[in-house]
C-alpha cells in the first residue's frame, strides 16, 4: 500500500477492568506486515476541472500549488493506469495523450480558464485528465484523476 499526505494515529489504550488489570497500551497507527506499506511525506496534489464543459467555450481547471512549483495537464480519451513511486502515485490517462505545460504558477489555489478547442462532431465524450506537479523539494507529484464530459457546441 502506497499512502501520501495522511497522518495515522492509533487508538487510546483500554481502561483497566479491575484492580489487578492495568490500561491497556496506545494503538500503532498502521498495523500491518513490515515491507507492505509505504507512506510518501509529501503533500497531496489535486485538480479540479469543470464538466460538462462545450467545445469553442472555456473550461475552468484549478490546481492548488507551493511556490516554485511547475504544472503540467495530461488528457486522454483512454485510460491505462500506471503505477510509478517517481510521480507518488497512479497515471490514468492512456495513450495517445495531450501533454499541456502550464509553467510555474503562483502559490496556493490558482485557476485557468482553458478554451476547449472544436475536436468531434460527436454529440459527447470524455476526456480524463490528470496534473502533473514539479514540486522544488518533494520531485514529482501526481494529482487525482478528473473525468471531464466534452459536449458538442451545436447541442
Amino acid at each position: 500500500m502506497k499512502i501520501v499526505d495522511c497522518v495515522f494515529q492509533g487508538g487510546a489504550g483500554g481502561a483497566p477492568g479491575t484492580s489487578s488489570c492495568s490500561p491497556g497500551s496506545t494503538g500503532d497507527g498502521i498495523q500491518a506486515q513490515p515491507g507492505t506499506v509505504t507512506l510518501f511525506n509529501v503533500p497531496a496534489r489535486t485538480l479540479a476541472i469543470s464538466s460538462p464543459v462545450r467545445q469553442g467555450m472555456n473550461a475552468s481547471l484549478t490546481f492548488a500549488t507551493d511556490p516554485g512549483e511547475t504544472v503540467s495537464l495530461i488528457l486522454s480519451a483512454t485510460q491505462s493506469p500506471i503505477y510509478s513511486d517517481v510521480i507518488k502515485g497512479t497515471l490514468l490517462p492512456g495513450a495517445p495523450q495531450v501533454f499541456l505545460f502550464l509553467g510555474a504558477l503562483p502559490g496556493g489555489m490558482t485557476t485557468l480558464n482553458v478554451p476547449v478547442p472544436v475536436l468531434a462532431t460527436m454529440p459527447s465524450f470524455g476526456l480524463i485528465g490528470q496534473a502533473l506537479y514539479n514540486h522544488p523539494t518533494h520531485g514529482y507529484l501526481v494529482s487525482n484523476p478528473r473525468l471531464v464530459v466534452v459536449l458538442d457546441s451545436n447541442h
